[in-house]
């Protein structure tokens, strides 16, 4: 992985959904698996969310803000690789100019 501090299965609940079974927790160990289509899944998962509330505004407010903050203090989205003019053009930069087409929309909020 391009960052290793990322993703730390000693710090992180790891939930991977993955059509095939036998990917679980192949890369990383995840302390659940689900298998299935992940547009669906994604789907089921979001609908549960909007079930229980996890969406209200002042949950979202504080999230929101939680994840600006470890963007701050870890440089998170400052790589020079967000501005990379090489090709083909990489993840990075794409982000990048999606935040910058649409500013009013929060990438904290894709996840």
């Amino acid at each position: 992985f391009e960052n290793p501090a990322l993703i730390d299965p000693s710090r992180q609940t790891l939930i991977q959904i993955d059509i095939e079974p036998r990917n679980l927790g192949w890369s990383f160990p995840c302390d659940c698996g689900i298998t299935g289509d992940a547009a669906s899944v994604m789907g089921q998962l979001h609908e549960a969310a909007l079930r229980s509330g996890a969406f209200l505004p002042e949950r979202m407010q504080t999230r929101s803000a939680d994840v600006l903050d470890v963007r701050r203090r870890y440089g998170y989205f400052d790589e020079p690789q967000y501005a990379a003019d090489g090709r083909p053009l990489l993840p990075q930069r794409i982000i990048a100019e999606i935040r910058r087409a649409l500013p009013g929309v929060s990438c904290a909020r894709w996840g």
